[in-house]
């Protein structure tokens, strides 16, 4: 009888054990380049509070519907000053930070951009995996870097006028994501490229 408590005790500390390592096995972090406005004279990021980007440790897989409303998330402005008669396009786009660690695979991570639109956050597109544009964009975006947004500023006046969209990025592990015993990471930064026509 003793025996069998003890084999159940000690299977209960290794399950334990278990989910302890599966939980410390998957992070990743979304960070962002502060210094972002030298990519373009166009437009540029403003980081908004003093963000650094979003910062998920210890996280596990979750599904779209909670991870499009996870508390975490990066909220960033795309500010331009347009001179007179002439349109800006832009775009923005992730790019991935390759460092030494066991990184997640393109399809073990989600991105979920939204954008505000009369005083509330609305979504842009459905949650995506990254996925590498393949080539250059005309814009200047490389092509192993993933486009999530593309817009414009056009300005009809006679003087030049400053606009900004504002943008909420969350992000989070697949739900499909298998964790292993061993820490993963997955680091990208946010970039604008843009031109004036």
């Amino acid at each position: 009888m003793d025996n069998t408590l003890s084999r159940q005790i000690l299977l209960s500390i290794l399950g334990l054990a278990l989910i302890i390592v599966a939980i410390v096995g998957v992070s990743y972090a979304v960070m962002i380049d502060s210094s972002n406005g030298a990519i373009s004279n166009e437009a540029f990021i403003d980081n908004n509070d003093d963000q650094n980007g979003i910062f998920l440790d210890n996280t596990l897989p979750i599904s779209d519907s909670v991870g499009k409303t996870y508390n975490n998330y990066f909220d960033f402005d795309v500010v331009s000053l347009v001179s007179s008669g002439t349109i800006v396009e832009y775009e923005i786009s992730l790019e991935k930070v390759l460092d030494n660690s066991v990184t997640l695979s393109d399809n073990e991570v989600k991105f979920y951009l939204e954008k505000l639109v009369s005083n509330k956050f609305t979504m842009v597109n459905e949650p995506q995996h990254f996925f590498e544009i393949g080539m250059d964009s005309a814009l200047g975006t490389s092509g192993n870097n993933m486009i999530i947004y593309q817009g414009s500023f056009v300005n009809n006046t006679s003087e030049k006028r400053s606009f900004k969209e504002s943008f909420r990025l969350r992000c989070w592990v697949d739900d499909k994501t298998i964790i292993n015993s061993y820490a993963k990471s997955f680091k990208t930064v946010v970039k604008i490229h843009s031109k004036a026509l």
